[in-house]
């Protein structure tokens, strides 16, 4: 009826990418192009496709049009925003920065170009300009709400949560019609911004300890937004604190009555389902996941969290059916859920020892979302684990050609060929990663990790560390890494440091006070390094490697075995784990309790049967108590349990075999064991050790040179 009108065509391209995809949608877009000509609105529409898609020269080169006839016309610079936006997103800071400086010139008196400008200096780590930014932008619009709210969030990043708060507040304050016209999308945009700068104010004085403040605050916003189930759920939090579930659950039936939509009602149900979990009440859980599932079948997040409930409840059958109920509406209504079916096939690999099962579930999950780089990652990792290198490699080939952005499968792809010791193809593949996403601190950690450790270059690996904290300085990971890629190399001091600035920038994250606990048992230090694991516990309550290093301080330390032993407990109730279960079952063998380690290890193999330590330990003990026959059974489940991981197994089942004078066999072990991780240097050296006891000392020197050269 009117092809020239860009709104119908907008709106078409819209159903069509929901429906169909980005290459529905952008056939929509290119053909209105026809009939509207080069219409800013629909370029940058279609920029904005192309940059959702991964596609960021065409993004950049469909941007660059638009924008120019923004300038051209003098039009407010949208498009410079967005793809400004789109620059800081990839990390490209400079480059967002220019883009934000000409929109400035073209409207020096646009507050929320400003705002964008403060942002960006925010995430590039200059406080002082974002500062400059922001007071450049309320100067501007003053009642705007949103421009306070982005002015707090910065300070937050700064770290001054004294004034964030009263940031927060000064947003909350604002008048929802400001001093410029809104439409009635906007008006409503600032009445929710007003409602979630209280709620992060009230989050800020519930981290003071300021609760009752925090309720206040909580109930102020309820009265502008009772339909906002997030502020029930946080309301629920502050009464519920110190496992008041009652005062909780008093909230969220509140809530559930509050008259709000269906969808919403779901996600308190659901939020109010995950309290009750915790509270260890499975029944109320349950029920609330029920609620919610059937008030809105198709939100993915409740599915899950009612399979993770049966996981914990260890009916691994009952969570695989939820899960597959949830991924059939997924599949039938064509919605886009891939941790759904990433975390199904984790089930199905590591707690139901399927691995067939599994491959078939990402198989799945990349059928519905095929452009998905971390689906064909999760792929890649199992064939991975399960031995098939080429399938490996392909899956994280395909990862890349479809998720280009997505540096995940250059790390994964990286690691596994480190791994096989292929350094000069590991390296090419960090570096093309790095060359898409240079802010990707997490890929920057594993290229410094590989190049300091298992290359043994320190100096490199440094050098790599220093770029992922520049990109990111705010990743604990890559801070903790280089502490211990210090302590390898003899440095405990410097060590310290790092893991104390990585406990400083995530100072909810367990990991650098266990590593600084750790550091404390080496130098004998046993009360710091109590106080250290204590606090690991007190950041995360399931965090098991410090139950587990804790137990073992104490009983080292003279507190005794049964503190110990209450530790192991404490901990396998809390966060069951096959790695505590398994120090457990160790802890109780060098105790002299092997009938107890026995069946400690043979329950965490019924809970965790692709756990290759588990069988292993087993294996050890039979071999130690001279049961061979059960000993190479227990070796051969290891092994097949994680192909990709067996090199442990067949390292220790070589030995036993040598030790029984079953040369042949042991030969073919370390083979085995050597083909799967060339870079396992005990399976080496054990292979050398018993061509010498055989008399072949020529075979031997050969075997330490292979190492050598390879190591």
């Amino acid at each position: 009826v009117d092809p020239w009108e860009k709104s119908g065509w907008l709106r078409w391209a819209k159903v069509e990418e929901a429906r169909g995809g980005a290459g529905r949608a952008r056939g929509v877009l290119e053909r209105s192009l026809k009939y509207v000509g080069k219409n800013v609105v629909v370029l940058r529409a279609l920029a904005m496709l192309e940059a959702r898609e991964g596609n960021h020269e065409m993004a950049r080169k469909v941007f660059k049009a638009a924008a120019a006839i923004e300038t051209e016309k003098r039009f407010r610079p949208k498009t410079m925003q967005a793809w400004g936006l789109h620059e800081a997103n990839l990390g490209n800071y400079k480059v967002a920065s220019a883009i934000y400086r000409r929109a400035t010139e073209l409207a020096p008196d646009d507050a929320s170009i400003w705002r964008a400008i403060g942002e960006l200096e925010s995430k590039a780590g200059n406080p002082e300009k974002a500062r400059e930014a922001h007071k450049q932008a309320v100067a501007l619009q003053p009642s705007d709400p949103r421009l306070w709210y982005s002015w707090a969030h910065c300070e937050l990043t700064a770290g001054d949560a004294i004034r964030a708060e009263q940031l927060f507040i000064q947003a909350a304050t604002m008048g929802a019609t400001p001093d410029l016209a809104f439409s009635p999308r906007q008006t409503q945009d600032v009445l929710r911004v007003r409602a979630t700068a209280l709620r992060d104010a009230a989050q800020l004085a519930f981290r003071a300890g300021r609760f009752s403040r925090c309720a206040e605050m909580l109930e102020e916003a309820l009265a502008e937004t009772p339909a906002d189930a997030d502020l029930w759920r946080q309301l629920a939090e502050v009464h519920g604190r110190g496992k008041n579930a009652e005062a909780a659950r008093a909230v969220y039936q509140r809530g559930v009555k509050a008259g709000m939509a269906k969808g919403s009602r779901a996600k308190l149900y659901h939020w109010w389902g995950l309290a009750e979990r915790k509270a260890g009440n499975k029944d109320g859980a349950r029920d609330c996941f029920e609620r919610a599932t059937k008030l809105d079948p198709g939100y993915m997040s409740v599915w899950l969290s009612y399979a993770l409930l049966e996981k914990d409840a260890r009916d691994f059958s009952k969570a695989s059916a939820l899960l597959r109920r949830a991924a059939r509406r997924a599949v039938t209504t064509n919605i886009q859920a891939p941790f759904l079916f990433l975390s199904w096939g984790k089930l199905a690999e590591m707690s139901m020892g399927d691995a067939s099962l599994a491959r078939k579930i990402y198989k799945k999950g990349i059928q519905l979302s095929p452009a998905n780089g971390t689906l064909w990652q999760a792929l890649g990792m199992l064939e991975e684990r399960q031995g098939f290198l080429k399938e490996a490699r392909a899956s994280f080939q395909r990862g890349i050609e479809t998720d280009p952005y997505s540096t995940g499968n250059y790390q994964s792809w990286g690691l596994l060929e480190a791994r096989q010791r292929r350094f000069t193809e590991a390296i090419e593949l960090f570096e093309k990663g790095y060359e898409k996403s240079p802010a990707d601190a997490g890929l920057l950690t594993s290229w410094a990790l590989v190049e300091g450790r298992a290359r043994g270059n320190v100096s490199r690996g440094r050098e790599i560390f220093e770029r992922a904290v520049s990109a990111d300085p705010n990743h604990s990971g890559s801070w903790h890494a280089w502490g211990s890629l210090e302590l390898g190399a003899g440095n405990p001091e410097k060590a310290r440091q790092l893991y104390l600035r990585a406990a400083e920038v995530d100072k909810l994250n367990p990991v650098p006070y266990h590593a600084l606990g750790t550091l404390e048992v080496v130098h004998g230090t046993v009360e710091s390094a109590r106080q250290f694991f204590q606090k690991a516990l007190e950041c995360d309550p399931e965090h098991a490697l410090s139950y587990q290093s804790l137990a073992l301080l104490e009983d080292e330390s003279g507190q005794g075995e049964d503190a110990a032993r209450l530790l192991f407990e404490e901990g396998n109730r809390q966060c069951p784990s096959s790695e505590i279960s398994q120090a457990w079952a160790l802890f109780e063998a060098r105790k002299g309790s092997k009938d107890r380690a026995k069946q400690i290890l043979a329950d965490a193999i019924a809970i965790w049967p692709a756990a290759v330590a588990l069988y292993h330990s087993s294996a050890m003990l039979a071999w130690k108590e001279g049961d061979l026959d059960t000993a190479r059974v227990m070796f051969g489940r290891g092994a097949a349990a994680a192909p990709g991981e067996s090199a442990v197994v067949y390292t220790a089942w070589g030995a036993m075999e040598t030790e029984r004078g079953q040369v042949d066999k042991a030969r073919e072990l370390f083979r085995r064991g050597i083909a799967v991780d060339p870079s396992h240097k005990e399976c080496w050296q054990a292979y050398a050790k018993m061509e010498r006891n055989a008399g072949d000392e020529q075979r031997a020197m050969e075997l330490e040179r292979a190492m050598s050269v390879l190591l």
